[in-house]
């Protein structure tokens, strides 16, 4: 991603509060956790500036060849 978004999300992630295992039998398990984390930019960059995307209506849809 660059611009340090990575490091600010590991650096957001170590100030919350202390995680309680996932268990199993009273023994701590593994557990395989997604925590999605949304970045909002505060304005669009010059050079990626977004414009009116322009579009072609086409005769025929795409197709895959063998199909």
């Amino acid at each position: 991603m660059g611009y340090g978004i990575g490091e600010e999300a590991i650096r957001t992630l170590k100030l919350s509060p202390t995680w309680i295992p996932g268990s199993q039998m009273g023994q701590p398990v593994r557990v395989l956790y997604s925590l999605p984390i949304t970045i909002q930019a505060e304005e669009t960059p010059k050079k990626y500036k977004v414009t009116k995307a322009s579009y072609q209506k086409m005769d025929f849809p795409p197709t895959i060849f063998g199909n």
